[in-house]
């Protein structure tokens, strides 16, 4: 199970690198493009890990754990307000040229993962490493 823990930790922090990369590189160059879709396809790889290994196990402790299932039913409920403002923005920018807009949505969009990344590290991988195995 940590084995789980500590792949998701790297693939975070891999993440976070490669958003820093495009913001150096700046989304009008061919590298900033390359580097946005490399880091499309690394966050829905990782969302799969999550989906398939992660929330899986989550969820069955959550049967009876009232507390651990209110917290994923809030962490589930955030995901998907920001599942679908980063799917929106990828697809908007994987084709678009970058401006004012482009700047002020890749910053919201680090800023809502940035956040989302704290959260699950310090709440969800905690209560993850309690499960008894």
């Amino acid at each position: 199970m940590e084995a789980i823990i500590s792949q998701l930790r790297k693939e975070h922090e891999v993440l976070l690198q490669t958003l820093k990369g495009i913001k150096d590189l700046g989304i009008g160059t061919p590298e900033g493009k390359t580097a946005l879709f490399q880091a499309k396809q690394a966050l829905l790889a990782h969302l799969q890990l999550e989906d398939t290994k992660f929330y899986p196990a989550l969820r069955k402790a959550a049967e009876t754990d009232e507390v651990l299932q209110g917290t994923l039913a809030r962490f589930a409920e955030e995901m998907e307000e920001i599942g679908r403002f980063v799917m929106d923005f990828f697809t908007r920018y994987e084709q678009a040229s970058a401006g004012m807009d482009f700047a002020r949505d890749f910053g919201k969009m680090c800023s809502l993962l940035q956040g989302r990344i704290f959260r699950e590290e310090s709440v969800l991988f905690p209560a993850f490493e309690k499960i008894p195995r």
